[in-house]
């Protein structure tokens, strides 16, 4: 008899690609932000969407002007989705690499959130606007 071996569970979600499932959550999420039903807080190190009624936490950490390192989703159920931002996407496509179809919703959402993004005195400036 020959040695059988498991496969690496973790080589294998790699050689597969993503899974199509969290590909449609950052999809969804991107949608929902774009209605302006997903609010942004901008913070020290990234970007957060807190809500503790639905027990739903939305995090970009890590992330300076044009980029991030890590994105979390979290439910009460403890953490759903994790993404690290591992590869230079710009850099891949130029260079005619294939990108990782996960990290590139990821991506895209990351660019709109900077955009709709708010920290503290923005919402106060808003606040007295509407006075």
């Amino acid at each position: 008899m020959g040695n059988v071996s498991t496969p690496n569970p973790f080589l294998l979600a790699a050689q597969q690609g993503p899974d199509p499932k969290d590909i449609a959550l950052i999809e969804k999420i991107i949608e929902k932000t774009f209605a302006n039903k997903i609010y942004w807080n901008r913070t020290k190190s990234g970007y957060t969407a807190q809500y503790p009624q639905l027990g739903l936490s939305l995090e970009f950490a890590g992330s300076t002007a044009g980029s991030w390192s890590n994105f979390s989703v979290k439910t009460k159920e403890g953490t759903v989705l994790t993404v690290e931002n591992r590869q230079n996407l710009v850099f891949a496509i130029l260079a005619g690499m294939s990108v990782d179809p996960l990290a590139q919703s990821v991506e895209k959402l990351f660019a709109l959130v900077e955009k709709v993004g708010e920290g503290k005195v923005e919402r106060a400036i808003k606040l007295i606007d509407a006075l």
